[in-house]
């Protein structure tokens, strides 16, 4: 017995034929098909191949003995070379389920009539319909009046399987993202978020962004900005940090291969710079500077996260 695999599908070719001498013989290649399928889906054809392992001309013909399954050619004939057999698939209508099918291949020329080719089949629950998928859904920065805050970003994809066209647009003249539209797949897509923030009078701005696909069923999606700008004289009169103000994460977590969450304490009037190190020996790297603090807690989406295993927050000075 040798083994095969073909595009996440199990074959195995098993060959057993018994040659006697001026015999027509039925040869198949590969005599087993383990498929699957997605409920109301219908599946790519598969293909063997059937010969004469004897000698003289073997005609055959071939059938199957499930409705869900065809054979193209339906008969033919061998003199030892391999004749290529296509086997359709009609799943659309199966319920999910198990299910078995042969094809069977008869000649009354040969002595080891009927072989068969076994398939079987599992139809899937369906897949869910398209639907967007937002991290983080709400963003805050902070800047000096006179300044762009800097730019941040969030991130999109597909719920379920296949693309999605979308289109973004914001509600506030100082508040951007790049790109406007695209396609979005079930892979993250990184959407940035800019500030021109240079203009502002000090004080705290609300904007929010909308996500709109038509073809995801909970469009549209939103995320909501806040933007505090800061005159310098209220940060010259800011009171020196306190042991309370240091921050500390309380909780780190891997959501997937890339992505991580970081939660740390915060208090009001405060603006932190998450870091990231993959070893202490390589040193800390910025991640995202300007964070503006949600008291009691922040929390940060890390959608590059990578191998990184230490993190640390620092209260950016004023």
């Amino acid at each position: 017995m040798k083994m095969k695999l073909y595009a996440a599908e199990l074959v195995f070719f098993v060959l057993f034929v018994s040659v006697s001498s001026g015999a027509q013989l039925i040869a198949r290649e590969p005599t087993v098909f383990a498929r699957s399928v997605y409920a109301g889906g219908n599946l790519s054809s598969n293909v063997f191949y059937v010969w004469n392992y004897g000698t003289g001309t073997l005609n055959y013909a071939l059938s199957t003995d499930a409705g869900w399954l065809t054979v193209d050619p339906a008969s033919g004939s061998s003199t030892g070379e391999h004749d290529r057999v296509q086997i359709n698939y009609q799943t659309a209508a199966l319920a999910v389920g198990s299910y078995t099918g042969q094809v069977i291949i008869t000649s009354a020329d040969a002595t080891n009539s009927p072989q068969m080719v076994r398939v079987t089949l599992k139809v899937l629950q369906p897949l869910p319909p398209p639907y967007l998928m937002i991290y983080p859904t709400s963003l805050a920065s902070s800047t000096p009046s006179g300044t762009n805050a800097p730019s941040q970003a969030f991130y999109m994809r597909n719920g379920s399987t296949g693309t999605l066209d979308y289109a973004i647009s914001t509600d506030a003249a100082w508040l951007t993202v790049d790109p406007t539209s695209g396609t979005c797949t079930s892979r993250m897509t990184r959407i940035q978020v800019n500030f021109a923030s240079e203009g502002l009078e000090a004080g705290s701005y609300t904007g929010l962004i909308s996500i709109v696909a038509a073809a995801a069923t909970n469009s549209p999606q939103t995320v909501r900005v806040l933007l505090k700008v800061y005159s310098a004289k209220t940060l010259a009169a800011a009171p020196a940090l306190t042991a309370a103000d240091v921050p500390r994460i309380t909780r780190f977590e891997m959501l997937d291969q890339q992505l991580a969450r970081i939660e740390w304490t915060s208090t009001s009037n405060q603006t932190y710079t998450l870091l990231k190190a993959y070893n202490l020996s390589a040193g800390f790297q910025v991640v995202a500077s300007g964070l503006a603090a949600t008291p009691p807690l922040n929390v940060y989406y890390d959608y590059d996260a990578g191998d990184a295993l230490y993190y640390r927050v620092a209260v950016e000075q004023k």
